[in-house]
């Protein structure tokens, strides 16, 4: 860790193809025993970018989406390593949900939402 990027983090892929599964469907534990290591160990800075958003679909019961911004320094990843869909898990137990990506000169970035525990 260092100033600039306080935060470690783990970077999973969920499996391509989710199983059939009855009506509750999968707990997250059981899920997550079935994500793919993409990366672990990287330096992150991880901050707030919006204070949230309506949720697209609009159900009375939606609450607002949070994004955040998750930066890496050059060369922690390849380009193109990370991809929409895989989630990032940080040093303090949350879990986000990569919905952009791009690479510039100072590293790897990441448009994310926070996922529920």
């Amino acid at each position: 860790m260092s100033f600039i990027y306080p935060r470690v983090i783990k970077i999973t892929r969920p499996p391509a193809q989710p199983e059939a599964v009855g009506w509750q469907g999968d707990a997250p534990s059981s899920l997550r025993s079935k994500e793919t290591d993409v990366a672990c160990d990287i330096p992150a800075s991880i901050q707030a970018k919006s204070a949230g958003g309506s949720n697209p679909v609009g159900l009375p019961g939606d609450g607002k989406t949070n994004q955040w911004r998750v930066l890496t320094p050059l060369g922690a990843l390849d380009d193109g390593q990370v991809q929409n869909r895989d989630l990032i898990y940080d040093d303090l137990g949350r879990r986000f949900q990569v919905i952009g990506d791009y690479t510039n000169s100072l590293g790897a970035n990441f448009i994310v939402e926070r996922m529920e525990a």
